[in-house]
């Protein structure tokens, strides 16, 4: 492996962050990463011309061509774990929060389950296991549409598949 510079180091962690989370803001960046502008503005500098870039209400937002499209598959549904990337990763959480969906939008909420639809965070969910069987309570600050429901339900399903329950039961609740 070739021995990267202290300045050459933190080029390659600007681009690798803003490919895996972007679009971002340097803000962000600084926030994920614990560097200071001192140290983080020479790496986007570096950098610069391997991005891609928007300017929305004076915040830039950087990224990569390799940064996934949000219209792949629409409704896009995850269950998220506490502490999840998609949420404490970002300085600025408001672009992933619904803003009239006071139920996300506070505070407390961002740390825990979260249920992310089409990037944008809905509601939050909690699971419980007993011996042959795991539910699942989605608590949405809004309706979910039909489709929503069901891209909930396949999730659901997913999850337990994934930690070996055969039976599921699923509710979803509005505040």
């Amino acid at each position: 492996p070739r021995m990267l510079s202290r300045e050459e180091a933190i080029a390659e962690l600007v681009v690798r962050y803003f490919r895996s989370h972007g679009p971002a803001t340097i803000q962000d960046f600084m926030w994920w990463s614990g560097l200071t502008m001192a140290e983080a503005r020479p790496g986007l500098e570096a950098v610069q011309s391997q991005l891609l870039s928007e300017t929305i209400d004076g915040k830039t937002y950087w990224w990569t061509d390799a940064t996934p499209s949000a219209e792949a598959h629409s409704p896009a549904l995850h269950l998220l774990p506490p502490f999840d990337e998609y949420l404490v990763s970002y300085k600025d959480r408001s672009p992933s929060l619904e803003p009239q969906n006071t139920f996300v939008a506070a505070p407390e909420r961002h740390l825990g389950s979260i249920i992310v639809i089409d990037g944008r965070v809905v509601g939050t969910w909690k699971r419980t296991f007993k011996k042959d069987a795991v539910t699942i309570v989605a608590t949405c600050g809004r309706e979910l549409t039909d489709e929503e429901r069901a891209a909930f339900e396949a999730a659901a399903r997913r999850y337990a598949e994934f930690v070996g329950m055969p039976t599921l039961h699923t509710s979803i609740d509005m505040t």
